[in-house]
């Protein structure tokens, strides 16, 4: 019984979502770039991060977006003191910065690290995401890097407190 349950439940989940053509049509627009090559960052300068395909993201819709990062490092000869990670819109002149975020590495014993920043922006400018690292080595190096964005398919208001406006989502009841 528990089994026929079960196999009903999913059967109207399955219909549900392949009869409701607005759910893919209402998942709004995301954009992902990565990286699985070395790149070597340099200790005490702004850095900014290589990614398969290109190096920023723009938003293709007139939405605010949630754009995130994560950034892996190879930490085996020894960790950094810190890790600093933000995101640049591209302007022309000097990059409008926001979002960092700090992590003190200092006395970190694994081989490996990871940090993701993730950050809301309303803006027509490319962002780039950008890295400082402070330690006793002349670089470390990402073996890993993704840079996303994603904008859903309405209009969020400026202060993400506010509730945001009725998507036209079907929910299977």
């Amino acid at each position: 019984m528990k089994k026929l349950n079960a196999l009903i439940c999913a059967f109207i989940l399955v219909v549900g979502v392949l009869a409701t053509p607005s759910i893919a049509k209402n998942r709004g627009d995301y954009q992902l770039k990565e990286s699985k090559s070395n790149q070597v960052i340099k200790t005490g300068q702004w850095t900014t991060l290589k990614f398969k395909g290109g190096d920023s993201l723009k938003r293709t819709k007139n939405y605010r977006t949630l754009f995130c990062t994560k950034v892996h490092l190879d930490t085996r000869k020894g960790a950094p003191e810190y890790v600093k990670i933000r995101f640049a819109r591209v302007k022309g002149g000097k990059d409008d910065t926001t979002g960092t975020n700090t992590w003190v590495t200092k006395g970190f014993k694994d081989k490996y690290w990871q940090g993701a920043l993730c950050w809301t922006m309303d803006t027509k400018h490319p962002i780039v995401v950008q890295i400082k690292i402070e330690g006793s080595k002349k670089s470390y190096t990402s073996y890993l890097r993704q840079f996303k964005a994603w904008s859903p398919p309405y209009n969020l208001p400026a202060d993400m407190v506010t509730p945001a406006p009725e998507a036209t989502v079907n929910v299977v009841q």
